[in-house]
């Protein structure tokens, strides 16, 4: 799995403009009960996994797999590690098309750190960590645009929504995390505090994701990186601010004393406590929520129905058996709605030898035939409404 998901990069863009909101009053207290664990069955939670052979071809060779995007008929995939390209597919696993432009010229890009989908769901945007640009393609791979970004503010993650793009960034002079919105020229247009005196002031470095897409209804949720809570933004404001506690060891530092990363991993470790972790998983009535439990990642589970947290020991893998408990979520899956595993070749071929598990998925597993050198496979399990006690 994983352990910590942190990155060290940051973005630059423009940053003039003005605070226009803060804080909700809007408060809902959650407490994660850690001594309460819970082993749910995937068939509890999932309606139906769809089992997704990645083509390989020897010009679209899968490295590392940093980032998923699940969209109407597409998965559009980032391996910024290996290939340092965009591979987008088809949801039978047939590709498209890869977006491969390495350069300095227009259109190109030298590193692209983070792959994001435009709000209709045309474009992907690619940032070029290095050239400090976003580049704007469509599905076919065809270059569009690109924004050169300025010199004097930096961003960690992005949401495009009603024509604007959200931004999160930080003002490190008022020890502030922030959230932009800028126009499609990424110039500022207002300016959101998230930050509350209480939370963590993270130094060197940053997390993968801050900002998550919503099963339903307008706006996004927002979880910065040391925070406690996870603020849901409506129509450029803060709408309802939800605040976890843990019934013990929950981690805590001196309010406005600055933590590095290397500082926060030992005494997560040290201390055998708890934190809020990276991400969250978005279901219509319920949500999975990252939790670091010393260097390990597991999850939490929230009932929006019944407004009752529980935490996970593992998910039992009871639909196709392949990978068999799963204690936390992938780092690469941010989309609302899907539970997105994935194995290698080696990983699958290992499991497969051992007897694929009896399952309604039986066949088609025994039918996938890879070498070790071969694309991945994806698991894609598509959410309950309501998931079953």
């Amino acid at each position: 799995m994983k352990q910590y998901g942190f990155l060290i990069f940051i973005f630059i863009f423009i940053s003039c403009g003005k605070m226009e909101t803060s804080l909700t009053d809007n408060v809902k207290q959650m407490e994660i009960d850690v001594d309460d664990r819970r082993i749910f069955n995937y068939s509890q939670l999932f309606d139906t996994c769809f089992v997704i052979p990645l083509e390989t071809r020897d010009n679209a060779l899968v490295g590392e797999v940093k980032k998923v995007i699940l969209v109407d008929k597409y998965l559009i995939l980032l391996d910024n590690n290996t290939s340092k390209s965009i591979f987008i597919y088809d949801l039978d696993g047939k590709l498209r098309n890869i977006i491969d432009r390495q350069g300095e010229g227009p259109g190109e890009y030298i590193f692209p750190f983070a792959i994001y989908l435009s709000e209709l769901g045309r474009e992907v945007i690619v940032f070029d960590s290095k050239g400090l640009k976003a580049i704007f393609y469509t599905l076919e791979g065809e270059f569009v645009r690109e924004v050169k970004l300025g010199q004097n503010g930096v961003f960690f993650d992005l949401f495009p929504m009603e024509g604007s793009f959200y931004l999160t960034g930080e003002d490190p002079a008022n020890e502030k995390k922030i959230l932009k919105e800028v126009n499609q020229d990424f110039e500022l247009q207002k300016t959101i505090d998230t930050f509350s005196p209480d939370d963590i002031w993270m130094i060197n470095g940053t997390k993968q994701k801050y900002i998550f897409e919503k099963a339903g209804g307008k706006g996004f949720y927002y979880m910065a990186w040391g925070a406690k809570r996870i603020l849901e933004i409506v129509d450029n404001h803060i709408e309802q601010e939800i605040r976890f506690s843990f019934s013990r060891d929950g981690f805590q530092s001196k309010a406005g004393e600055p933590l590095t990363f290397g500082e926060y991993g030992t005494r997560m470790d040290a201390e055998e406590t708890f934190a809020l972790g990276d991400q969250i998983i978005d279901g219509k009535n319920f949500m999975f929520i990252d939790v670091h439990q010393n260097r390990f990642v597991k999850m939490a589970l929230w009932d929006k129905a019944t407004d009752k947290i529980h935490y996970i020991s593992y998910l039992n893998n009871d639909m196709d058996g392949m990978i068999t408990k799963m204690p936390g979520m992938f780092g690469f899956n941010f989309n609302s709605g899907y539970f997105i595993t994935m194995m290698y070749p080696p990983d699958f071929n290992e499991r497969a030898k051992k007897g694929i598990p009896e399952s309604p998925y039986k066949d088609l597993l025994e039918n996938i035939k890879l070498e070790d050198i071969d694309n991945p496979v994806l698991f894609v399990y598509t959410f309950k409404e309501y998931f079953d006690e």
